[in-house]
């Protein structure tokens, strides 16, 4: 269901970072809690554990995968 709405916006599911985005997104909206302030400490530790990343690889591929939906929703 995030995935479908990630590519909706415009994010291309080759980009591993959309598939760690949609886990982030999935586990902040479907948790207890709903976590958002720790996303350093609580979240993405949970979804590279999940890929056997580190915390900053999830960051950094997220990172890159928004900036390219951005590039190539406005164009450039």
């Amino acid at each position: 269901l995030v995935l479908n709405e990630l590519t909706t916006i415009g994010y291309n599911l080759k980009y591993k970072g959309t598939n760690y985005l949609a886990d982030t997104i999935s586990y902040i909206l479907f948790s207890q809690t709903r976590i958002v302030d720790s996303l350093q400490t609580k979240v993405y530790p949970l979804v590279a554990k999940k890929y056997g990343k580190s915390v900053n690889n999830i960051k950094s591929s997220m990172t890159k995968c928004t900036e390219t939906m951005y590039c190539d929703c406005a164009g450039l």
